[in-house]
């Protein structure tokens, strides 16, 4: 399964719905060897080895990479969209995440 694996504060019922145009529910699952970072408008994943970040993994359907990317701007380099591993209950899935773009700077 390919989802999108996502934390806070874009794991929202809001946030989702607004982005995905529906309201989903996911379950826990923790990304590896990434941190959070914040500036003084976003917050991005980047890599960090030895840690962690928990969230959520939602499922996801034809053409909302799309929407991700708009949401998250990744044309102007705001955000860059990988496929990632996380690990949830049922052992390790595929997803999508929103990592810091090249424009940022931390």
């Amino acid at each position: 399964m390919t989802g999108w694996f996502t934390f806070p504060p874009y794991d929202s019922h809001e946030f989702i719905a607004r982005t995905l145009g529906r309201d989903l529910e996911g379950v826990a699952a923790r990304l590896l060897d990434h941190q959070v970072l914040s500036n003084d408008r976003w917050s991005f994943l980047v890599a960090a080895p030895g840690t962690a970040v928990t969230g959520t993994l939602l499922p996801t359907r034809l053409g909302d990479d799309w929407l991700l990317d708009d949401a998250f701007a990744v044309n102007l380099g705001y955000f860059r969209r990988q496929e990632l591993q996380v690990v949830t209950a049922d052992g390790v899935q595929t997803a999508w995440a929103m990592l810091g773009g090249p424009t940022q700077s931390f």
